[in-house]
């Protein structure tokens, strides 16, 4: 009967790879303002790329016919909704990102280069 055991699990090198994505894990978490850095990107590019830059294409390419039917009114309308979510993530999702930011920089947080020797 085959074990239901993941393949890489079985193989000799399995401590190795637990061990690594153990590592991993510990780096990853050491750099967690990178987190609130990564929010302010996403708010403003993903907002920008992702919704409103859509929906000002759409407006673009059909700017004088955009309710000529049924099917263009109803596209209109859903590409409106895309711009005004497209606002709402730019606006509030940087306000709160760069707001995460300054409570990140807030509390017991070291300079990260100072005048002090560093001699022994």
């Amino acid at each position: 009967m085959p074990s239901l055991e993941p393949a890489h699990l079985l193989s000799p090198n399995a401590n190795l790879h637990t061990g690594r994505c153990h590592l991993g894990s510990r780096v990853l978490s050491g750099l967690c303002t990178l987190c609130s850095f990564a929010n302010t990107h996403s708010a403003a590019f993903d907002s920008f790329f992702g919704f409103i830059f859509w929906a000002v294409a759409y407006y673009r390419l059909n700017k004088g016919r955009l309710f000529d039917g049924v099917f263009r009114t109803a596209m209109t309308i859903l590409n409106i909704i895309t711009f005004l979510f497209g606002i709402f993530m730019l606006g509030p999702g940087l306000y709160t990102s760069i707001e995460a930011i300054i409570l990140d920089y807030s509390g017991d947080v070291r300079k990260p280069f100072s005048c002090a020797s560093n001699s022994l």
